[in-house]
């Protein structure tokens, strides 16, 4: 199989991958996305600040219950072999609504450009760490921090 071909396989694979962890996040299945989780995944903020497996499972499990309208695009923008991994350079934008504090509705929407390491896994790929370059996170059409 020609580099092209192998690497278009590869996109297609990680590209089915996001769109399943989307569908379980809006299902509410936070054990179908821990499924693509590595044992050891961590995230890490622009700082480098990490954040374990168990955190981020937890505080999309939060996340989950109080958000609905729930739009999440990713847009692979590189893919780079790495011999049993691959890095991605990813934009995300996730879209929703949330029930504030003052009990009212509010649009939240974050924009991200993250590098993804999956790792071979079997048949299959699993994301080792996530490392967010850079963010916005918008309420109600504001920026926030």
């Amino acid at each position: 199989m020609a580099v092209s071909q192998a690497a278009d396989k590869v996109t297609k694979q990680l590209e089915d991958n996001y769109a399943a962890i989307t569908t379980a996040f809006k299902k509410k299945d936070i054990k179908a996305i821990g499924n693509f989780l590595a044992p050891d995944y961590q995230a890490h903020d622009s700082n480098g600040a990490a954040t374990s497996r168990e955190k981020i499972l937890a505080d999309y499990k939060s996340q989950m219950g109080v958000m609905r309208d729930i739009v999440w695009s990713r847009k692979i923008t590189k893919l780079v072999h790495q011999g049993k991994s691959v890095v991605l350079t990813v934009e995300g934008k996730i879209n929703g609504t949330v029930v504030g504090a003052d009990k009212t509705d509010h649009k939240i929407a974050l924009a991200a450009t993250a590098e993804d390491t999956w790792i071979e896994h079997g048949k299959g790929w699993l994301l080792k760490s996530t490392t967010i370059e850079k963010k916005v996170l918008t309420v109600d059409g504001k920026v926030q921090g």
